[in-house]
């Protein structure tokens, strides 16, 4: 995951790389310790709008979840991201404020998936080669009850 705004791009960072220093600036900076970011960024996954526009926490694989569209009508989860973005970009050795991270015309402002998100499709089966699940080691044959044999250690 990236964030981008406008022509930049920055490296979203596991939350697990702050410094003690940086958790204390985090709650000094939002008003929010790293337990609450966690919180919210795991909300932010499944945040979408209920049937009455309200930005909400929905269950998982509900239809309606669109966390980049909700995340404008939620404030704490705002928030999280924003420091998300601060946080990364801190990780990354860059020294700035969170309000100068986060000072920039909101419709430069996207996510996306970066090639490290993007899953690499597996590789089709040689139909000409025998399963991987059933290997059988050299030495070994099945025998009528079910057992295998195998030659004797020397």
């Amino acid at each position: 995951m990236k964030f981008v705004i406008g022509e930049n791009e920055y490296p979203a960072r596991p939350l697990d790389q702050m410094t003690g220093g940086l958790i204390a600036e985090l709650k000094r900076e939002t008003g929010m310790g790293l337990r609450g970011l966690t919180l919210r960024l795991e909300e932010w996954e499944r945040l979408g709008f209920d049937d009455d526009g309200n930005a909400v926490v929905l269950p998982e694989d509900d239809p309606r979840i669109d966390p980049f569209q909700a995340t404008f009508d939620s404030e704490p989860h705002w928030t999280a991201v924003m420091a998300w973005l601060w946080v990364s970009r801190r990780i990354a050795g860059e020294r700035v404020s969170f309000a100068e991270a986060c000072d920039f015309v909101i419709t430069d402002f996207h996510m996306a998936a970066d090639a490290d998100d993007v899953e690499e499709a597996e590789p089709e089966a040689d139909p000409t080669s025998p399963p991987a699940s059933d290997p059988q080691e050299p030495g070994d044959a099945d025998t009528t009850d079910g057992s295998a044999t195998s030659s004797p250690e020397a």
